[in-house]
């Protein structure tokens, strides 16, 4: 994985022993008792990038710093001196793998029927080569994998971020606002939630929706709302202007011909055939009412989405040649 440290790109590999016993030996994969076994990680190094050499080089110290690093998670590296607690010159790291062999050799279970996986936590000493790994026997798992989460590290245009994760992890979506300091995740059963990180030690949690979010398309005709449940597929993307809480609903047609007319999923020749986004709304959270509202207009305002992107809001006025109450798009779903 790359890091940004002080200014210079800065190459961490991590190794992992697919399968070892509890004292820690290596089993082979060819082993019959491996497929029970976890993995765990073992050893990190650090290269940092000489552009004299044009080449990675390696790295004796980590200069004080300590690094996180984990599965879905912001890989950040802080300097232990300004944090009283953290050990410098340290690896904070989280499962990477999860369940990935396990589901490899069993494609019909859930990952929950795995014997491990969400274990593989610890803190490795760069300098000594030697690492704190949770007790594999004891540690309770964790699925999905724990991760990293730096509120301070997000600087997107406008004062927010968001994403969308792995399909394990348990958020369809999830943004932040710096001004409110608040983490705002929806999630994959269709509530949302807010974390107040103004208190750093314990942030509450709560509920925000009365009832699970309605994902149908928007029509002004109970009448009309038939076809369209059918045919799009809705992609939920979350947005923050100022105060307010937007989620954005983009609705993609998952196979049409050239001319954009829809071909049924289970016709022969839609696996060949692309996707296509064919129509955005917009509603905005209504703090009494506990649930979000359809915006008939977006008040002048650009909105830009997109798949691993900071999902943005700019007001058009102040940027020529934007266009007024659009939305701006790339591909969520690619290949």
């Amino acid at each position: 994985m790359l890091l940004r440290l002080n200014w210079e790109d800065v190459l961490v590999t991590r190794y992992v022993l697919e399968h070892v016993t509890p004292d820690g030996s290596y089993v082979d994969c060819s082993d019959d008792s491996a497929d029970n076994l976890p993995h765990m990680t073992v050893y990190f190094c650090a290269h940092k990038y000489d552009t004299e050499k044009g080449d990675f080089v390696y790295m004796d110290s980590l200069d004080g710093l300590a690094i996180f690093v984990g599965e879905q998670s912001d890989n950040v590296a802080l300097p232990a001196a300004n944090f009283p607690g953290l050990k410098p010159d340290s690896v904070y790291f989280t499962d990477t793998i999860g369940t990935f062999f396990w589901m490899l050799e069993h494609p019909y279970y859930s990952e929950y029927d795995a014997p491990y996986g969400g274990h593989d936590i610890g803190i490795f000493n760069y300098e000594a080569s030697c690492y704190y790994p949770c007790d594999v026997k004891s540690i309770q798992r964790i699925l999905p994998s724990p991760m990293w989460f730096f509120p301070s590290s997000f600087a997107a245009p406008g004062g927010v971020t968001s994403g969308s994760r792995h399909p394990n992890f348990p958020y369809d979506e999830y943004v932040y606002s710096l001004k409110q300091q608040i983490l705002f995740g929806l999630r994959n059963d269709r509530y949302l939630e807010t974390w107040d990180l103004r208190d750093k030690l314990s942030p509450p949690r709560m509920i925000m929706l009365s009832k699970k979010l309605d994902l149908n398309y928007y029509v002004e005709s109970k009448d009309a709302e038939e076809k369209p449940k059918r045919l799009f597929m809705p992609v939920k993307q979350l947005v923050v202007v100022d105060h307010h809480l937007l989620l954005v609903k983009r609705y993609v047609i998952e196979h049409v011909t050239p001319d954009g007319s829809y071909v049924d999923y289970y016709d022969d020749r839609a696996v060949n055939l692309p996707h296509m986004t064919v129509y955005f709304n917009a509603h905005k959270y209504d703090h009494e009412k506990g649930d979000f509202v359809y915006m008939d207009l977006l008040d002048g305002l650009t909105l830009f989405v997109g798949e691993q992107s900071d999902n943005v809001v700019l007001p058009a006025v102040r940027f020529p040649g934007l266009k007024p109450g659009s939305v701006y798009f790339t591909d969520t779903i690619g290949t």
